[in-house]
């Protein structure tokens, strides 16, 4: 009889002892999956930091690009968007595309208008130089406010 009691203290210490473990080893799991979850969502904070940072550079290129082309315009028909301006927009667009189509509508309004100035002064039609020009520096601006906008999520 005292064998049997015995060998049940055994059996019931060796399940307890199982339990607990499996209590252990589980809250374990949960917290290496929180902890990988915690890392992937850093991780992907910084990725987009990244990209944004990218998208603001190269959005602060493009403008400089315009400015210039735009003080140096003595009214003779030659294009003020060139192959640079034509890389960094395709880049501009890919950025917005995939991480930030927020702003898609006023980067699409912006290239639109950059490219309708550009027509009109190779058309060198001078009554609407001045009002495109007006007008894309709106847009521009507007641009350059709302990618300031989301600095406070990316940064």
């Amino acid at each position: 009889m005292d064998a049997w009691i015995g060998l049940i203290g055994v059996l019931v210490g060796t399940f307890l002892t199982l339990v607990a473990n499996f209590a252990l080893n589980e809250r374990q799991r949960k917290h290496e999956l929180n902890k990988i979850e915690i890392e992937n969502i850093n991780e992907r904070r910084q990725f987009l930091r990244e990209k944004y940072e990218e998208l603001v550079t190269t959005v602060y290129q493009i403008n400089n690009l315009i400015l210039d082309q735009l003080n140096e315009y003595d009214g003779t028909p030659k294009p003020i968007l060139d192959s640079n301006y034509h890389e960094k927009g395709l880049r501009v667009q890919t950025l917005v595309s995939t991480y930030f189509q927020s702003l898609n509508e006023i980067v699409i309004d912006f290239a639109s208008m950059a490219h309708d100035l550009n027509e009109t002064i190779l058309d060198n039609n001078s009554s609407e130089i001045s009002k495109k020009m007006y007008k894309l520096d709106s847009i521009r601006k507007n641009v350059l406010e709302e990618v300031i906008r989301y600095a406070g999520k990316y940064t």
